[in-house]
């Protein structure tokens, strides 16, 4: 069968589109100042750029916080260290000090046991006036015991006569190491009549006569130099 195309002498014919050469018609109708303004990427790439900063300083900044209260933390706990350290070393300068006190302590209180050997000492803290009292005491007098209490020293012994006694106060007085010296106690002892002693001469044996003994207590106030 033939093409009817081909048949009447009809060619077939492209549709034609109506285009126009004018732009689009705007129907904005508003003045141009008050027309919506189009936003270009060059006016905000600048707030872009600032928003990427920011966002690149935030975890440096948080990081920076942190390490700040750590510092602060960490110099806190250094302050807490340091003043327990100089309490540490203050009690160990105060217990190194009160050492050396109780080592001269005990050392004077041997030298003073050498010099009154077999005397009742009686006190804790024995004054230096004693290597003093013991290098003035003049024959016929012997201790028989010393009681130092705060400032001041009892005395005791036993004299020949009694004029040691009262030599022994000025002995006392003239050493500048007591504040005041006074005789607390002079007690004159007889000897017991029935005890008899006897000496042995070329006439044979004879009987001796015995002298009385003084008991005495003297009383010193020590000075601030002589404690």
């Amino acid at each position: 069968m033939d093409d009817p195309n081909q048949i009447l002498g009809n060619v077939p014919k492209k549709t034609r589109l109506l285009t126009s050469s004018l732009e689009a018609f705007d129907f904005n109708i508003l003045p141009e100042r008050y027309q919506p303004r189009k936003i270009r990427l060059i006016a905000i790439l600048p707030w872009m750029l600032f928003l990427i900063f920011l966002s690149a300083l935030y975890p440096s900044f948080v990081l920076a916080q942190e390490t700040q209260s750590l510092f602060k933390q960490t110099e806190f706990e250094v302050t807490v260290l340091q003043t327990s350290l100089e309490t540490y070393q203050s009690a160990a300068n105060e217990m190194s000090v009160l050492q050396d006190q109780i080592d001269s302590a005990m050392e004077r209180r041997d030298q003073i046991l050498d010099s009154y050997q077999g005397i009742d000492l009686q006190g804790s803290d024995w004054s230096p006036a004693l290597f003093k009292i013991d290098s003035i005491v003049q024959d016929g007098i012997t201790w028989t015991s010393i009681i130092q209490q705060n400032q001041e020293l009892n005395l005791e012994g036993r004299a020949s006569t009694y004029q040691d006694v009262l030599d022994l106060k000025s002995n006392l007085n003239n050493l500048g190491e007591f504040s005041n010296v006074r005789i607390d106690m002079i007690d004159q002892v007889i000897p017991d009549p029935a005890v008899i002693v006897v000496s042995s001469t070329e006439d044979g044996q004879s009987p001796v006569e015995i002298p009385p003994i003084y008991n005495f207590s003297v009383v010193v106030s020590l000075t601030g130099e002589g404690q």
